[in-house]
């Protein structure tokens, strides 16, 4: 294999990262990792390990690690994919450093070249929020029959499962803005109702963050108390609608859908998936996606006179930077206080 200026003579990222014989310092590193995160940084790892087996033989012998990172970052700018460029220079500073060497991106040739690709981007998109308009609109619109790929109507108790799940997934997505990996791994365990109404979830680790726990409304624990219900109801009976789920909870062959201790036993694809397809039901125009909740968290609590620190403690987030970035239309309507 010709030597790879990014990872080090003769060696690879993806070998690397798929051998069984790491240092105890590499083991320690990626099992601090939360699994989503370790699935993203592998998966980032070898995109850039496929481009620098590419690019990384003798016509580039020349070039330094910093600049054949940043022939990276420029194509993949180019075809569209710069919102990724975070996550691989996320994975490939903490496998250099895991494995004791110093960090690529850290150099600040590295640093310019990825401003100035950002700052030459086009504006990202932002999702579309999921706010108290769009709720109601999926409340109203939930029981109404779809079809399937194949045409097949749904069933009256298929119906009424997938209308629960669906206000119930929005309703929470809204309330703790809830990313898809969050609410796919969701347990009823981590549920818990309140004398007045309202709920308290708890937010396993994930992001770097330790554990939480957020407010829920008493409108979606109400939703999500019918929805353990229907479930309950369903999982001791109505076999022929194919809506049993194992009686097993655990194992390394049950698939999180199997798994009677979550909330919504969908995958985080799923997630994203089901909030589409109820916000296009309710006749929603607009990019709604699996982040749509986190969106609408955020400017209900500032709509609501909410400071910034409570809504980055509800979304969890490290910095104040997204949340400011969601609401930057509500915060500039506090100057209607002032302007006539």
């Amino acid at each position: 294999m010709a030597e790879n200026r990014l990872t080090g003579a003769g060696r690879s990222i993806l070998a690397l990262v798929q051998t069984d014989n790491k240092s105890r310092r590499e083991q320690e590193a990626w099992a601090s990792l939360a699994p989503a995160s370790r699935r993203r940084y592998r998966s980032a790892l070898r995109k850039l390990q496929r481009w620098t087996e590419q690019h990384a033989g003798p016509a580039a012998a020349a070039a330094s690690a910093p600049e054949l990172l940043c022939d990276f970052l420029e194509a993949e700018a180019a075809a569209g994919r710069i919102n990724g460029l975070a996550i691989v220079l996320a994975a490939l500073t903490f496998w250099q450093r895991a494995a004791g060497q110093p960090p690529t991106a850290a150099d600040p040739m590295v640093g310019h070249c990825l401003k100035r690709l950002r700052r030459n981007a086009p504006a990202p998109r932002q999702a579309a929020a999921l706010g108290e308009r769009e709720l109601a609109r999926i409340r109203a619109t939930a029981l109404k029959p779809r079809r399937g790929r194949l045409g097949r109507r749904e069933e009256r108790l298929e119906l009424q499962l997938r209308a629960q799940v669906d206000v119930a997934l929005c309703h929470l997505a809204s309330d703790a803005g809830l990313r898809r990996s969050e609410a796919a791994r969701l347990q009823w365990s981590d549920f818990t109702e309140w004398d007045d109404g309202s709920g308290r979830l708890r937010i396993a680790p994930s992001k770097g963050h330790d554990e939480q726990v957020v407010y829920i409304t008493p409108l979606a624990t109400a939703y999500l108390r019918d929805l353990r219900t229907m479930q309950a109801v369903l999982d001791d009976g109505a076999p022929e609608f194919g809506l049993m789920r194992p009686a097993r909870t655990t194992g390394p062959d049950v698939k999180p859908f199997e798994n009677r201790a979550l909330i919504f036993r969908l995958s985080a694809a799923q997630i994203g998936k089901r909030i589409q397809q109820a916000c296009q039901q309710a006749g929603l125009a607009g990019p709604y996606s699996g982040h749509s909740g986190r969106v609408g968290m955020a400017q209900r609590m500032v709509r609501a006179g909410a400071p910034l620190p409570a809504v980055q403690r509800q979304g969890r987030w490290k910095s104040p930077a997204m949340p400011a970035r969601y609401t930057r239309n509500e915060d500039a309507g506090q100057a209607a206080r002032w302007l006539a």
